[in-house]
């Protein structure tokens, strides 16, 4: 396929295989300040809501612990995904 008014074609991104199989990733245990980290650099909440969901955690969900991440600016969207991944 190519994009209109280029000659290059679209470079064909497949899908990683574990986004097939419906299963979670496995890997690091993402924290908080590693949520804090992709806040930071730009992620949208959606995108960090689906990490989050999808991946193993162990975040610190005291009421001083989210406090932080609160007064960071980071959507209340995440923070509630946060706390439900426990």
């Amino acid at each position: 396929m190519t994009p209109k008014g280029s000659t290059e074609p679209t470079p064909y991104l497949a899908p990683r295989p574990e986004m097939a199989t419906g299963q979670p990733e496995t890997g690091k245990p993402l924290n908080n300040q590693d949520v804090l980290g992709m806040v930071e650099a730009g992620l949208p909440p959606k995108v960090l809501v689906a990490k989050i969901d999808r991946s193993p955690g162990a975040y610190d969900t005291s009421p001083d612990d989210l406090r932080q991440p609160k007064t960071a600016g980071v959507h209340d969207s995440i923070i509630l995904a946060m706390v439900r991944a426990g």
